[in-house]
């Protein structure tokens, strides 16, 4: 999504084959940037992997968009990672191989996404990873099946973006975790109040604690 926000920000206007649809959108002003960003988004993430990848991959030659050095100003490389993982605040978790929608792979493809990325990040780092967040992690993205693998892998929790607050009955259900998003939305003290109280997951989740579904 970084290298979608940056070929909006580059770009007078956008025009794009998303499936069977050709989008011409203006993007000169904040306004059509931001409802540009959001109508190929929208598209994108009802799609396929292949699809996503494809269009920003076309996305990022049109505008010049080094992909690799995004990543490089955005990452942390190796050697932070490892310092980081010294503190004793800090745990390392796993978070897959190239971040995908875990729920639109096949099982191996899932499997392997999730359990290498483990392997690599212990190899790199010399310790053991016992937590993994799932990428995007709603519940298009994540769901029984992925719950099953992170817990057949040996993933002591496993966290979703499912909202809500953790209770006593997700005991039994550890690799499907939800979470309280400090995201864009939330970025203020009293906000994170409010949710952390419960009342505003209570109303969401229409009194339900647990979703794992």
């Amino acid at each position: 999504w970084t290298e979608l926000e940056e070929a909006v920000r580059r770009a007078p206007a956008i025009e794009v084959v998303v499936g069977t649809e050709t989008l011409k959108l203006p993007a000169s002003t904040l306004r059509q940037k931001q409802a540009t960003f959001e109508a190929i988004y929208s598209r994108l993430r009802k799609g396929s992997e292949e699809q996503l990848h494809a269009v920003l991959s076309e996305l990022c030659a049109a505008t010049g968009i080094d992909r690799p050095a995004l990543v490089r100003e955005s990452c942390l490389d190796w050697d932070e990672i490892l310092r980081l993982s010294g503190h004793p605040l800090a745990t390392i978790g796993a978070h897959t191989l190239t971040h995908p929608r875990l729920a639109k792979l096949d099982d191996a493809s899932m499997m392997a996404e999730i359990g290498e990325s483990r392997t690599e990040i212990e190899t790199r780092l010399g310790r053991k990873v016992h937590h993994l967040a799932y990428p995007v992690g709603d519940p298009t993205s994540a769901g029984a099946r992925e719950f099953a693998a992170a817990l057949s892998l040996g993933f002591t929790t496993a966290v979703t973006t499912r909202p809500g607050l953790i209770f006593g009955e997700h005991a039994e259900h550890l690799t499907a975790l939800p979470r309280l998003s400090v995201n864009g939305n939330w970025q203020d003290l009293r906000n994170i109040e409010v949710l952390l109280s419960g009342a505003a997951f209570a109303l969401w989740n229409r009194g339900r604690r647990v979703n794992a579904a």
